[in-house]
């Protein structure tokens, strides 16, 4: 039971992982919109201005960067957790 219990969050974390890098490319790859996106701007992506589409783009970018870098981050703390868990219930 432990050690299901260890593996839970790990995979769980991985398949946040996953989704986010799914994305990542998504994002990366889109010249435009997606179809979320002219939902809430109310707004198809050829009526808007090209400087806003510039920004548009570029925050999307931003966000790809910043997805993958806490990936990162949470994947590291995962396995740190992992291991002082494995410690901890050495110990008991």
């Amino acid at each position: 039971m432990k050690e299901i219990l260890k593996i839970i969050p790990i995979l769980l974390y991985t398949i946040v992982g996953i989704i986010s890098m799914i994305m990542a490319v998504k994002n990366l790859s889109s010249n435009k919109f997606l179809p979320f996106h002219e939902k809430v701007a109310k707004k198809p992506w050829d009526e808007i201005d090209n400087p806003i589409k510039l920004v548009i783009l570029t925050f999307m970018r931003l966000t790809v960067i910043g997805n993958c870098k806490c990936t990162k981050s949470v994947n590291k703390n995962v396995s740190k957790f992992s291991k002082i868990n494995f410690r901890f219930s050495e110990q008991i």
